[in-house]
């Protein structure tokens, strides 16, 4: 009896994490695979993807394989070519999060992870469905010519569709604030006895749906804090008299000289 509680118990926490645990996408399902032959090389790869239960804005872990059934091929990239429909009132939209090559094995076999989301969904009212479609490149270096030696980029196709519940909510991402790099200083306000210069910068994308506001768009510093120049009539000695008795002149200048150098005015 003991025993039967127990199992209930269990069965009971069971239940509540599984109801309870945030939705994950193993729903994705490889609904098609194709195969190519590029010269010697012949090479067959999940096409066709499908998830019937996304949530808009969550990522989305997508794992792609390939094999190298004849000849040779080697990993290169994995290129995003769009996403679809693009209507003009509401293009479905997303990003590309990560790329991680898992394995590019010697004996033709390998695998890709790809995690993305979708941002915006296609509302199609004759299916009433929210869908979308992003499309990709599998980009593999391939031996064409049969001399082994893979050196041919070959791309090949593959198509993720999704599709959400009517009426499901849009993605909202918060949008940071994007500033350009700051301009130079401007002139100093003065030549001497301290002043003070400003730099700018602008605004390149502003910030929307609760992202990072923008930084300060201007700022000042000091310049040319030393002393300003003083200057001072300074008088010469006489010079000789121009006669030794009855009666000479005698002269000695006088100039405007600066009489200081000009120390910090700090």
């Amino acid at each position: 009896m003991k025993s039967n509680y127990l199992s209930l118990f269990f069965l009971l926490i069971l239940s509540v994490f599984v109801l309870f645990t945030p939705y994950s996408h193993a729903s994705i399902e490889l609904t098609g695979k194709e195969t190519n032959v590029i010269g010697s090389t012949t090479v067959t790869w999940g096409s066709s993807f499908r998830d019937n239960r996304y949530v808009p804005c969550a990522a989305i872990t997508m794992i792609l394989k390939w094999s190298v059934d004849a000849g040779k091929a080697t990993y290169h990239d994995i290129e995003l070519k769009h996403f679809i429909p693009a209507v003009k009132n509401a293009p479905v939209t997303g990003e590309i999060l990560s790329v991680k090559l898992i394995d590019d094995s010697e004996d033709g076999h390998g695998t890709a992870e790809i995690k993305l989301r979708f941002t915006n969904l296609h509302h199609d009212k004759k299916k009433n469905e929210v869908m979308g479609s992003a499309g990709f490149h599998l980009v593999l270096n391939v031996d064409k010519d049969g001399n082994g030696v893979a050196e041919t980029l070959t791309k090949f196709g593959v198509n993720l569709y999704v599709r959400a519940e009517a009426g499901s909510q849009p993605c909202v991402i918060p949008v940071d604030c994007v500033v350009s790099n700051w301009s130079d200083w401007g002139t100093c306000s003065a030549s001497c006895g301290g002043g003070t210069q400003a730099r700018t910068r602008t605004i390149v994308t502003p910030p929307a749906t609760g992202g990072a506001e923008c930084p300060a768009l201007s700022e000042e510093q000091s310049c040319n804090t030393h002393a300003c120049p003083v200057y001072g009539w300074v008088t010469g000695g006489w010079s000789e008299c121009s006669k030794e008795c009855g009666g000479g002149t005698q002269m000695r200048t006088v100039e405007c000289r600066e009489i200081n150098t000009g120390q910090s005015a700090d």
